[in-house]
């Protein structure tokens, strides 16, 4: 009979979070646990390890590399002329995100260098407005303002695929799909 290493499994998987916090025996006890437990029910496929040796200063320039791998900083929206952009905040079932989460913002940004160039508080009825914009190509993103600072929308996937027209309105009919509750950029700052 094959003999078991619950080693090079667990440390597959969430064995490099682990280490950082727990003891080694308390580690085998949660390893063991995990592994009778747990580990039906996930997907490797999933688990991206998160940096935790070295310096502070050195695991987060390996959490900024990490969320640099796993987010894709295209531009999602193409405007051809100079046009107002306003528009309606989506669901995957076709719904407005009306009565949002306090503090929902659209905004537009530079796909390049992350700079915010224009936001809206997404209201009540799911609206937002980002006023008169260049033409160019941009990243549209939803994200939570939290005292000031935007944080990630947790949860979601960003729109794709947006484009104005040659009019000088531009609506947008922006959908987020959900996202999987084990995504590992919702632990990277929005971009």
């Amino acid at each position: 009979m094959r003999q078991l290493n619950l080693n090079s499994i667990f440390a597959t998987t969430a064995g490099p979070r682990l280490r950082c916090f727990l003891s080694r025996e308390l580690f085998w006890l949660v390893a063991i646990v995990f592994f009778l437990v747990g580990m039906p029910t996930i997907s490797l496929g999933q688990l991206v390890e998160v940096p935790c040796k070295g310096s502070v200063a050195e695991s987060a320039d390996r959490h900024e590399e990490l969320c640099k791998q796993v987010e894709n900083t295209v531009p999602n929206l193409i405007v051809p002329r100079k046009t107002r952009v306003w528009g309606l905040l989506i669901d995957p079932t076709g719904a407005p995100f009306a009565r949002p989460e306090k503090g929902l913002t659209v905004q537009l940004r530079d796909p390049k260098t992350a700079r915010v160039i224009s936001s809206s508080v997404v209201s009540d009825m799911g609206t937002f407005e980002l006023g008169s914009i260049l033409p160019g190509r941009y990243r549209i993103i939803a994200v939570l303002m939290v005292n000031g600072e935007a944080t990630r929308f947790r949860g979601w996937v960003q729109p794709q695929g947006l484009a104005c027209g040659e009019s000088d309105e531009c609506t947008l009919a922006t959908t987020l799909k959900a996202g999987g509750s084990d995504n590992p950029i919702d632990f990277c700052p929005p971009q």
